[in-house]
């Protein structure tokens, strides 16, 4: 029973080893956004039926 324990807890330690070794490589500043930002204006037509 105690083996079996062992084993999880080995396991979760290189899940998690894995896991910040990622992290680490791959920082997420330089990572690419999931969604860009774009300009976006408003039309004269939009406007006016903001406006009412």
């Amino acid at each position: 029973m105690a083996s079996v324990k062992l084993f999880f807890i080995a396991i979760l330690v290189v899940a998690l080893s894995l896991n910040t070794s990622a992290a680490v490589l791959n920082p997420s500043s330089t990572a690419k956004p999931r969604f860009e930002t774009k300009d976006r204006k408003l039309s004269a037509g939009a406007l006016q039926s903001l406006a009412g």
